[in-house]
């Protein structure tokens, strides 16, 4: 039985290395739904930076809805789950698109939070070759997702949340563990997406 997992969280937490780790632990599927964002500014020509990413992220929401960076990978996690295969969808940042998750068909569907303090998502970002933040983007990025997307509401209602505060080991260990608990428990049930 296939267990769908939406990673959420605020930038910088490590979202993208527990998916890209869980996917490859468990056989499963990483879907990245940022590369619609990155698509739509290759299309507009524009610089692949945090602040045209943000834009361009609430642009689509906007013309589309809150959910449409999932409803436009809906058919792709459908397909995967029919396969029987576990799949990570990197990130669900708002209620709608954590609603919509839900309706997926997988018998387990879970909410995961990855969360790490400002300063130590700030020392990553800036640290990071590919679209590096500093702490200024980093704080507008947060709080522009707070006040639009709602993020702050999924941290607190997620179904695990695993802290990355320490080494990058200590992190994919505590990944490890989580799923063995995917593995040794398939048989979770879908969980309530109401607040």
């Amino acid at each position: 039985m296939p267990t769908l997992v939406g990673l959420h969280g605020h930038s910088g937490a490590g979202k993208s290395t527990a998916a890209d780790h869980l996917a490859r632990i468990c056989g499963g599927e990483k879907i990245y739904l940022g590369a619609i964002v990155l698509d739509e500014l290759k299309a507009r020509s524009l610089d692949r930076t945090p602040e045209n990413e943000l834009e361009v992220r609430f642009d689509l929401r906007k013309a589309y809805g809150d959910d449409y960076l999932l409803a436009h990978a809906e058919g792709r996690i459908r397909e995967i789950i029919g396969m029987g295969r576990d799949v990570f969808v990197d990130a669900i940042l708002s209620d709608a698109e954590w609603k919509r998750l839900c309706t997926f068909g997988s018998p387990s569907t879970i909410l995961l939070s990855i969360a790490a303090p400002f300063e130590t998502r700030a020392e990553r970002l800036e640290r990071r070759p590919d679209r590096p933040f500093d702490k200024k983007a980093l704080s507008e990025r947060d709080e522009a997702e707070g006040r639009r997307l709602g993020t702050g509401h999924l941290i607190v209602g997620s179904t695990t949340t695993i802290l990355n505060c320490g080494t990058e080991l200590s992190f994919l260990r505590s990944l490890d563990g989580f799923a063995s608990t995917l593995n040794s428990s398939k048989d979770v049930s879908v969980h309530d997406p109401k607040p």
